[in-house]
């Protein structure tokens, strides 16, 4: 159960991963021998879109200072070879990467080709009231204060995403689900909940689909990062919700 004699949660932003398909990065040793075939290895990471458009200009399309991301494509090839490591990506954007049209194409296609790590940093789109990626669901039957980064005179603080949600409802909740892509399972068990930790924070009941207890977050965890809490579910979900 959770205290009620808490004042308020703020929800800063939601990160749910699945179980990983890639550990920690290799060894140093592995690490500085890969560096010795970085020049030969990029090479193989080039693709050519299926269908040509004559009003692209090729010439025009590169990227610049493409020297500084060869431990990207190293850690890509060494991917495609068959190591056992993962690689974050971090988009930054406005409205398009919030409701995520082009991230959700490049997310899949980098997944479909390297490995499915999971389904990364989401927020409960609907419950703050704006636009949420067509693969996510949210909702509360719960009130909540809302602040974005467009409604800067509010007091809140800003959370990872952009957005931020408070309450003081004692038995306040909300749920969220992944969608699956076609050929890309999304269930998850981890759960990263960035949260204001102090006092003054609410306990949090992590529920899934048929109301079953998986895990409980306190504001006192020590964690690597602050207003951090991450556990470890049971067994793979795509839903849960937060009480």
């Amino acid at each position: 159960m959770m205290k009620k004699e808490k004042s308020f949660l703020s929800i800063f932003s939601l990160v749910l991963l699945s179980c990983p398909l890639f550990a920690q990065d290799p060894t140093k040793d592995s690490q500085d021998a890969a560096k010795d075939t970085i020049g030969t290895t990029q090479d193989t990471l080039l693709t050519v879109a299926e269908k040509p458009y004559t009003f692209l200009d090729r010439e025009e399309n590169r990227i610049h200072n493409v020297v500084s991301l060869s431990d990207f494509y190293e850690k890509l090839y060494r991917l495609r070879n068959g190591q056992n490591l993962r690689i974050n990506i971090i988009q930054i954007g406005d409205s398009h990467i919030q409701a995520d049209f082009l991230t959700r194409v490049v997310r899949q296609n980098f997944q479909n080709a390297f490995g499915n790590g999971g389904r990364g940093l989401m927020i409960p789109g609907r419950v703050a009231h704006t636009n949420q990626p067509s693969n996510l669901f949210s909702s509360s039957p719960s009130v909540w204060e809302v602040k974005r980064l467009v409604n800067s005179e509010k007091p809140l603080p800003i959370g990872i995403a952009g957005i931020t949600l408070r309450t003081t409802q004692p038995n306040a909740n909300f749920t969220i689900r992944t969608i699956d892509a076609s050929t890309l399972d999304y269930r998850f068990s981890k759960i990263t909940l960035f949260f204001q930790k102090n006092s003054t924070s609410f306990n949090i009941c992590i529920k899934d689909s048929v109301n079953q207890d998986l895990a409980f977050i306190g504001p006192y965890t020590v964690e690597q990062f602050a207003n951090t809490s991450t556990v470890l579910l049971p067994y793979l979900n795509h839903q849960v919700t937060f009480q």
